[in-house]
């Protein structure tokens, strides 16, 4: 572990040079030891030859020495003369030593003629081949010996040199080769060193670079001009950074302006606001946010495309931007609203309303898209610093409010927000915190209304009418939460809640009382609208095991303003299962004849307001009264709400009304008190 991490501590340069010096010394070492030993077999080789060269000149002229005194068997038996040959030997023997060689002479019979170190004695136990220079390990240390007879005597000569006196020049030989070869390494480790060095010279350049990348800086250059992998990793590591610059930019705008129409999106807007308060803070100014959002712009961006609508949108920018101040601050919030700041002395507040003034009276005039004209109305909803709140958040929240009020209000109209909208969107917020727990507790229970067939004297159908009672609030209206329920989204699992105990309430009612032949259900147009609902409504009808005839769906003309065409297919696949389909409220909206024309209806209901208008104005009869002779000629039987008086129910019959729903007949009853009724129902 410690040595890897002295290993991390060097750098590129220094790993490089340490495993080139190890692999270069490795190989030198190997090279060295490989000369060594092939130079010690030559030396030893070549003093081997030079030894025998020597030994065999020894013994010819040893040789020669006793031919020339007559013989060896006569000389010896003349001790005079031999002692005189001894004598002579070895100073023959003497003049050709080499590297301090010695000599042991014997005669035939083993007779030692001279052996100044008395080494024959142990040598002659080594078993020495003849005419081989051997190595043998001695007393007197390793030593090379030759055996060698001298021919035509018999006499025997063993020459001898100490090895030390071999390798000693050997040993020199080799201080020599193995401090040529250190220096060598030396320089070879030098010079590897300056050309790592010019080859990685630029690698901290290339690190300092990154690093600075690191930090953000993406636009600098390397400036490294080479051509090879160094000079292709610093180009690379530049076009990466030209191309995080770009990257950069882009995320960059796209966090602060809206890619569409090129205006500060959302999150500048807030900041600039943010700014703006903190600067004006306890001056007398005053800013103004204001909501702007195109009135049916969805209808346009589904039937032309959102090509199209991208362009509307982009020229609506365009011409607010044409009237706008100089100090104003112009944004878009996405999808088709627009938001606008504007600030100036408080005093100065008509200048506010002249401008948003003229932004809205801008729309009058056509927006030219394909070259076909086409008109758009802005609602627009104002909140005011620091009249209407201190914070960004409020000040949105408060002109979203206004701008909410101003669509409800009927659209195409600026409203500056007041605190009678606070309090309503406050009371529509604790609304929507108590719909979510009633949905979390189950606090929702149905009633049903009976509804009376003037034809048959007899109740034949039921209104499924939803009742939400708080803990702590009461009971509260449907006209109260059903509008938030949809605002929210709420609507989808409460309709759906009401949807199963309707369909199974049904059941039992009309096994119990067949003459009971349907129930209707109040269904929205966002539940039309779910991709499921049609599989949602199949999927009870089977759970239940509830004939679809026993169910009707009532709608209003209201969830066709938007979403006309998805609502109708999925009527169609209603009515095909079968199903029937009441219009409810019918009068109240608008196109009303159309709608009897195209819709897959079955029932037309009659809002409550026309009913209780008949008594005292004969044009709301005469109104009425075609209507029902209308809705007969096209085959729809008629429903009158809000029946609650006997002059009202009078001019029904007369008016030849099929069935009448209202408190003159029954209140909406709960599970028991349906049953009691419908046990005592007399004509």
């Amino acid at each position: 572990m410690i040595s890897i991490r002295l290993w991390d501590k060097f750098g590129l340069r220094g790993k490089v040079l340490f495993a080139m010096s190890a692999v270069v010394i490795s190989i030198l070492f190997i090279i060295a030891a490989f000369s060594y030993n092939y130079s010690k077999k030559l030396f030893e080789g070549h003093i081997k030859e030079e030894l025998e060269m020597k030994n065999e000149v020894v013994a010819q002229e040893i040789n020669t020495l006793l031919k020339s005194k007559r013989g060896i068997a006569e000389q010896l038996g003349e001790l005079e003369e031999l002692d005189m040959q001894l004598e002579t030997i070895p100073q023959l023997i003497a003049s050709y030593e080499i590297n301090n060689n010695k000599y042991v002479l014997l005669t035939e019979q083993g007779q030692i003629l001279f052996d100044d170190d008395n080494m024959w004695p142990e040598l002659k136990k080594l078993n020495i081949s003849d005419d081989v220079v051997t190595l043998v390990n001695t007393s007197q240390g390793n030593v090379y010996v030759e055996v060698r007879e001298i021919k035509g005597t018999g006499w025997q000569m063993v020459s001898y040199i100490p090895a030390i006196n071999v390798t000693h020049p050997l040993q020199n030989y080799a201080k020599t080769i193995g401090l040529s070869w250190i220096i060598a390494a030396v320089l070879i480790l030098i010079i590897l060193s300056i050309i790592l060095r010019s080859m990685l010279k630029d690698l901290p350049i290339i690190v300092k670079h990154v690093r600075q990348m690191e930090q953000g800086n993406l636009g600098s250059n390397m400036n490294i001009n080479r051509n090879d992998e160094i000079g292709e990793i610093a180009q690379s590591i530049e076009q990466m950074g030209e191309l995080l610059n770009i990257q950069v930019q882009e995320m960059d705008f796209q966090a602060r302006f809206d890619s569409l129409t090129s205006l500060p999106n959302r999150s500048s807007v807030r900041r600039q606001l943010a700014k703006w308060i903190e600067d004006i803070r306890n001056t007398p100014q005053m800013i103004a946010v204001t909501f702007l959002d195109l009135d049916h712009f969805k209808q346009i961006n589904d039937s032309k495309g959102h090509s199209y609508g991208d362009d509307l949108l982009i020229q609506v920018a365009e011409r607010i931007q044409q009237l706008l101040p100089k100090h104003s601050y112009f944004g878009r919030f996405g999808g088709d609203e627009f938001i606008i700041l504007l600030h100036t002395e408080r005093e100065h507040f008509p200048f506010i309303r002249t401008t948003l003034n003229n932004i809205h009276d801008a729309f009058s005039k056509a927006f030219y898209l394909n070259k076909q004209a086409v008109f758009v109305t802005p609602s627009m909803g104002v909140s005011l610093y620091p009249t209407d709140a201190d914070a960004c958040e409020q000040l949105f929240v408060n002109a979203d409010t206004a701008l909410y009020k101003a669509k409800e209000a009927g659209r195409n109209r600026i409203l500056y927000f007041n605190y009678e909208m606070k309090e309503e969107f406050e009371k529509q917020h604790m609304l929507e915190q108590g719909l979510r727990e009633a949905i979390k507790f189950n606090h929702f229970t149905l009633v049903y209304q009976p509804q009376f067939n003037l034809k048959t004297n007899r109740t034949e159908s039921l209104e499924a009418l939803l009742r939400w009672r708080h803990p702590e609030w009461g009971m509260i209206s449907p006209a109260e939460f059903i509008p938030v329920a949809e605002k929210s989204g709420n609507i989808l699992v409460i309709g759906d809640w009401v949807l199963e105990m309707a369909i199974r309430e049904i059941k039992e009612i009309h096994h119990q009382y067949p003459y009971v032949s349907s129930i209707a259900i109040n269904v929205s147009a966002l539940q039309l609208k779910e991709i499921d609902f049609i599989h949602r409504l199949k999927t009870l009808l089977r759970k239940y095991q509830v004939n679809p005839s026993l169910i009707e769906i009532e709608i209003t003309e209201s969830m066709f303003i938007d979403s006309g065409e998805e609502v109708l297919q999925t009527l169609q696949k209603i009515r095909k299962m079968g199903i029937s389909i009441a219009l409810d409220d019918f009068g109240t909206g608008y196109s009303s004849l159309n709608y009897l024309r195209i819709l897959p209806i079955n029932r037309v209901k009659i809002d409550q307001s026309f009913v209780q208008q008949m008594e005292n104005d004969v044009r709301v009869q005469a109104i009425v009264k075609s209507v029902i002779d209308l809705s007969h000629n096209l085959g729809f039987n008629i429903v009158a709400e809000g029946v609650e008086t006997v002059k009202q129910l009078e001019l029904l019959i007369a008016m030849e009304t099929d069935i009448i729903q209202g408190f003159y007949y029954s209140k909406p009853l709960n599970k028991g008190q349906l049953h009691t009724f419908l046990d005592n129902d007399v004509t």
